[in-house]
């Protein structure tokens, strides 16, 4: 059995890629009631954006197109990306040096110098502490994922397909 993309849905800023979420449908349509699964993609920390997602969609497509492929429909929510804070205080200081000292050790020269590995992972934290400055927070994917559930909750007559209806009365869709 095949699957297709049936719908995009935004639950949050209109446009906003990161806050979508997709409906996949087995093809052909099978007659009768179908399963509902829910799939919450990770973001490898990035966020969903369409250039990320244009060179990682075939993964990012192929779980809910199996899912869908095999008999059921199948909800994909994208949320905004998070990285954790970056490391402050002793404990990077610590790690750094620990790091720095394994680093040296495995290196051949001439970047096996304490200082010339120490460098390479100062920049690292520096370009880690860039990325991570105005990314969302962890608390941001679970409000997406929140209002993603909220909004197929709400719009579930017609966002889901009719056929998926026996699977609307149980788990987070239910209306009790």
């Amino acid at each position: 059995m095949a699957a297709a993309l049936v719908k995009r849905t935004y639950y949050g800023q209109p446009g906003r890629y990161e806050q979508s979420f997709d409906v996949y449908m087995p093809l052909p349509p099978p007659v009768g009631p179908l399963p509902l699964v829910i799939l919450v993609v990770g973001s490898a920390w990035l966020g969903h954006t369409q250039l990320i997602y244009r060179m990682t969609s075939w993964w990012n497509s192929s779980g809910p197109r199996t899912v869908a492929a095999a008999g059921a429909v199948c909800v994909c929510i994208r949320h905004r990306g998070a990285l954790p804070p970056p490391p402050t205080g002793a404990g990077t200081v610590l790690a750094l040096l620990g790091a720095t000292t394994l680093l040296a050790a495995l290196l051949p020269p001439p970047f096996s110098t304490p200082a010339v590995a120490a460098a390479g992972w100062l920049l690292l934290l520096l370009l880690y502490i860039a990325l991570a400055d105005g990314s969302a927070t962890f608390s941001d994917m679970m409000d997406d994922v929140a209002a993603a559930l909220a909004r197929i909750r709400k719009d579930k007559e017609t966002l889901i397909p009719p056929n998926a209806a026996k699977a609307l009365g149980y788990g987070l869709l239910s209306d009790a």
